[in-house]
């Protein structure tokens, strides 16, 4: 999947994450912030995604190391280890995870379940082609669900 269908699902993790709590504009934009970046973060194995152009990782794309249960697992602890940042710790694990659950979605699927197996895992069959109109399909779906917690508020506003 592109950049922008990543970035759309960490979106939708912070919001989920938040709910349409915004008391705190700061918390919410750091969340906010870090889930996108964490949901782009796995793709630091590949040269010309956003993350690989910031820091490039050269394991091969799709790989363990960045596209496995195990970074997501090692980034979230990472950040509950540190208590200023613990308050990202399952928000930004979850982006990461929502990341590789997506390309696990692709019929090239993930090696999801490393080290137990280093067989792609392809999700619901592997059904998305990267690169085509599937790509907007989960966008569109993370859109939806970034909005789930808004959906009272809107309603509120529309009068509906």
């Amino acid at each position: 999947m592109r950049a922008a269908a990543h970035a759309l699902a960490g979106l939708a993790v912070a919001s989920l994450w938040l709910g349409a709590d915004m008391s705190d504009p700061i918390h919410a934009a750091a969340v906010a912030v870090a889930c996108v970046v964490a949901a782009l973060a796995p793709d630091c194995d590949h040269p010309r995604s956003p993350a690989g152009r910031i820091l490039h990782v050269p394991v091969g794309h799709r790989s363990p190391w960045t596209h496995s249960l195990v970074p997501a697992a090692v980034v979230g602890c990472a950040f509950l280890s540190y208590p200023p940042l613990s308050f990202l710790a399952f928000p930004v694990g979850a982006s990461w995870l929502v990341h590789v659950a997506i390309d696990g979605l692709t019929r090239s699927g993930v090696p999801m379940l490393w080290p137990l197996s280093s067989s792609p895992v392809r999700l619901a069959g592997g059904p998305l082609r990267v690169g085509t109109s599937d790509e907007v399909l989960i966008a569109a779906a993370a859109a939806v669900f970034a909005l789930i917690p808004w959906l009272p508020q809107i309603v509120v506003r529309l009068g509906i």
